[in-house]
């Protein structure tokens, strides 16, 4: 049986668009049959065990002061520790580091996204001590300016675009697996950052292939 670690933020958690209450600070979820990572452990099968690390407001490597405990890099290496040996290691991260009161710009984010591999690569979790594989996956394109997100995204917009490009740069650098979300799902119109039921299904189907191409190479 082969181990995957899924490691992402409020996409991976399964975030249902606009589903926030400003009010009572309730966010509502996507059933666990409807969120992509489920899906995409479901259409593996047996052989697999995929563990789901998704976390609201989880960033890269960068601690966000109106949201503690979100520093993606923090609870890596636990979570590796916790869960190895793990075969491939899938992060997807990023929207949040983009955030208007982070101030940071595409190619921060980027950078953000290597320590992650380097810490990956560190702690030697993959099988019999070896490194695993590793799937850099870039989160749809923020939509600027709709939904309850609009002011802490504000500007977002264009950042996200260059994210694809400069995660593939280091991708390349690290020789981590790449995958552009952008090329089968978008952000949902409502809330311009999450995935509705629709875009969780594309994007679970999509990764099949790149998964088996990573295992098997």
């Amino acid at each position: 049986m082969k181990t995957i670690l899924i490691y992402g933020d409020s996409l991976t958690w399964g975030f249902v668009p606009n589903g926030f209450d400003t009010k009572t600070m309730v966010c509502q979820r996507h059933l666990k049959a409807d969120r992509w990572a489920e899906q995409l452990a479901a259409l593996l099968g047996e052989d697999y065990q995929v563990i789901i690390e998704g976390l609201n407001g989880r960033t890269t490597v960068f601690d966000d002061p109106l949201l503690p405990g979100r520093n993606g890099l923090t609870y890596l290496l636990p979570c590796l520790l916790s869960h190895h040996p793990i075969d491939l290691v899938m992060i997807m991260l990023g929207s949040n580091d983009l955030k208007r009161h982070l101030s940071l710009e595409a190619r921060d984010v980027a950078f953000g996204m290597r320590n992650l591999i380097c810490q990956i690569k560190l702690a030697n979790v993959g099988p019999n001590g070896t490194v695993p594989k590793i799937l850099i996956i870039c989160p749809p394109v923020i939509q600027g300016g709709v939904g309850v997100f609009a002011a802490s995204f504000m500007g977002a917009e264009n950042k996200s675009h260059d994210l694809p490009e400069n995660y593939r740069l280091i991708s390349e650098l690290e020789d981590c697996g790449f995958f552009d979300s952008n090329h089968v799902i978008h952000s949902s119109h409502l809330d311009g950052v999450h995935l509705d039921k629709v875009q969780n299904t594309r994007l679970a189907k999509a990764l099949l292939p790149t998964i088996n191409t990573l295992l098997n190479s």
